[in-house]
């Protein structure tokens, strides 16, 4: 029984570490059944199938919100639907992964590098896209453009991450040296909202870099600087990113984004308890359509936050705020309590969220069930034994 105990356990590392190669391409569905099959058979064998964790409550009590606006909604088989596939989210990409890391706390550097080293990969395939694009914006045949912009800036953020706090120089090489090709690949996506949430994710990481990480803060600045020159050049070099980057402060080329906010607003104001369901902005879209907006058909609002009241309700969302607000306080009440490098590694996590979140204040890249195992992965990273702790 042992030895076959011991096979789940050993398929479910290897299929986590395969889903963290792949997930920067987009094909991190490939890796999730063979997780979900191994982590199925050692419940079965008495595995808990829960890992609990100090914000469980507060994660309860907003899924309970959701799954309560799912059930009076409008359209009660796709919120109820929405709301089921986001439990399972959380369930097969919290506790696979954070057992993992527990088991053996080495792997947490580990499986961020694979994660880094698949961004590098994405990154050099969305670069070469580029260049045969009839449209001028790199993308990756699984993801698109905004959401391999999603992708890459969360492989970056990790990479720098690992570069400051990783024990292992071979990962702190390879989050250094997977710099060229993510950022390059960022640029080249043209995404407005994913450069927006690098840059925010920088911001936050420069505070505990310096605090937890000062012997490299001077090469660290360097890395950064070069990353921001690698993408300042391909923006200056090519035409198109360089007419992407002006249209950034044009009222014309940002007013369906706009139009599609005022939408969610007055869907907020008509149901702003429980919302139309989760994953139903679409459909109840077709009510507030007006004959002049650009964006006839948006599968979302295009900010999470409205979308989220939109869909399930002010308090569901304020929930969620209280979630990952709490996700941010967590490393800095544990960092008293542990080495600098344990703390740098964890604040390099909640900075990559950050980085996540500040591209959902205009886009909604979020809603795919692919970075919503992406949101739990870095979630389950934060509460993992970093390098050297004892479990």
């Amino acid at each position: 029984m042992a030895a076959v105990a011991n096979r789940w356990a050993a398929g479910r590392r290897g299929a986590i570490f395969a889903a963290a190669l792949l997930l920067s391409g987009g094909y991190v569905a490939l890796a999730m059944p063979v997780v979900l099959a191994c982590w199925i058979a050692e419940v079965r064998r008495g595995a808990r199938w829960w890992e609990p964790l100090p914000l469980d409550r507060l994660m309860f009590v907003w899924f309970a919100l959701v799954a309560v606006s799912a059930v009076v909604s409008p359209f009660p088989a796709v919120a109820i639907g929405g709301a089921l596939l986001l439990g399972l989210s959380a369930a097969i990409g919290i506790g696979p992964w954070l057992l993992t890391v527990r088991e053996r706390p080495a792997d947490l550097p580990a499986l961020l590098g694979w994660w880094t080293l698949g961004g590098a990969a994405a990154g050099l395939y969305v670069v070469l896209s580029y260049f045969e694009s009839p449209v001028g914006r790199g993308q990756l045949p699984a993801l698109g453009f905004n959401a391999a912009g999603t992708s890459l800036l969360i492989a970056s953020l990790l990479g720098l991450t690992l570069f400051f706090a990783a024990p292992q120089r071979r990962w702190r090489a390879i989050g250094a040296w997977a710099q060229i090709p993510i950022v390059a690949g960022l640029a080249a996506t043209a995404s407005r909202g994913a450069w927006l949430g690098w840059l925010l994710g920088l911001v936050a990481l420069l505070p505990i870099v310096s605090l937890w990480a000062r012997e490299r803060a001077r090469s660290g600045v360097v890395l950064v600087l070069a990353a921001l020159v690698v993408g300042g050049a391909a923006l200056a070099t090519q035409r198109t990113l360089t007419d992407r980057l002006a249209s950034i402060a044009s009222f014309e080329a940002n007013a369906s984004r706009m139009q599609t906010w005022t939408r969610a607003i007055e869907m907020i104001e008509d149901r702003p308890l429980v919302g139309f369901g989760i994953g139903t902005f679409g459909y109840a879209f077709d009510a507030y359509r007006k004959p002049g907006d650009i964006d006839r058909y948006p599968p979302f609002a295009h900010n999470y936050f409205l979308n989220s009241a939109a869909e399930c309700g002010i308090p569901a969302t304020v929930a969620s705020i209280a979630f990952l607000g709490a996700m941010f306080v967590f490393p800095l009440r544990r960092a008293r309590h542990e080495p600098s490098h344990a703390a740098c590694l964890r604040g390099g996590i909640a900075a990559t969220v950050a980085g996540l979140f500040g591209q959902q204040l205009v886009d909604g890249t979020l809603q795919a069930f692919h970075f919503l195992l992406a949101y739990w992965f870095l979630y389950a990273s934060l509460f993992a034994p970093a390098p050297g702790d004892r479990t």
